[in-house]
């Protein structure tokens, strides 16, 4: 039973740490600071389970000064954008197309 309980345990960390990545390469891709400076960090600040709804939320912090939050819907593996400031981002004009990051990930500890 102890070996199930840590096995689990260790599928959620290494599921956790994708989704980490995933976010982040994610909003790499798709934004750009808008004051035109280059993202240099990326720190993953929160990363919590809505009981009640089963969505997961992620907040990154950019560059140790922007902050943006996404939600996840595990069973479906959606992702979204939830809260951010347009002063402090912007779309990218095209779409990236990056498959590894080109940043510092600082995972949650």
């Amino acid at each position: 039973m102890t070996f199930s309980l840590n096995n689990s345990k260790i599928e959620e960390d290494n599921w956790k740490k994708e989704q980490e990545e995933r976010v982040a390469l994610y909003l790499i891709n798709n934004f750009d600071l808008a004051d035109g400076s280059d993202i240099e960090e990326i720190e993953v600040v929160d990363f919590e389970k809505n009981s009640m709804t089963g969505t997961w939320w992620i907040t990154l912090c950019v560059n140790n000064k922007y902050n943006m939050d996404f939600s996840l819907t595990k069973s479906n593996n959606n992702l979204r954008t939830s809260h951010y400031s347009p002063i402090d981002f912007i779309d990218k004009t095209t779409i990236g197309t990056l498959t590894e990051l080109p940043v510092k990930l600082k995972y949650i500890k």
